[in-house]
């Protein structure tokens, strides 16, 4: 399998769609709408589980432990205030926390968790271990 690099998900869309590419690896939300109308076929998702309300299959049923799963977070700059922080996370948890979001939610695919700003800090520090450690052995380099 080549590399091909991609200046975005609507790109590769479009060169899987007209033949010039084999296979696409982008965000499950972002294909999802092609899947449906019929012009992209689901392979597999990468994350370690089946997406809630999706019958696809998972890499993790072939390969035993693999998890590549997306990661969205809202981030402000690093200056700001612990009480602007906290009023933030807190009026986004109780908005995600609503019947509508979860419903689209699920929808899409996604799970919704409403962590304190130290757990997402620590969920980010382990997964820059991890990934640093696999760019680092594999020497990948940026294009």
């Amino acid at each position: 399998m080549q590399h091909v690099g991609m200046k975005g998900s609507a790109p590769a869309h479009t060169e899987l769609m007209g033949g010039r590419l084999d296979l696409v690896i982008d965000p499950f939300l972002s294909i999802l709408p092609y899947v449906k109308a019929g012009r992209m076929k689901m392979i597999a998702t990468m994350g370690d589980q089946k997406v809630a309300g999706h019958d696809y299959p998972t890499v993790s049923e072939v390969v035993p432990g693999f998890n590549v799963g997306a990661l969205l977070g809202f981030v402000v700059p690093s200056g700001t205030p612990k009480a602007v922080v906290q009023k933030i996370q807190a009026d986004t948890a109780k908005a995600l926390a609503g019947p509508e979001i979860q419903a689209r939610a699920r929808e899409y695919g996604l799970k919704v968790v409403a962590s304190r700003p130290e757990q997402f800090d620590a969920l980010l520090a382990r997964e820059m271990q991890r990934w640093g450690k696999i760019v680092t052995e594999a020497k990948i380099q940026t294009e």
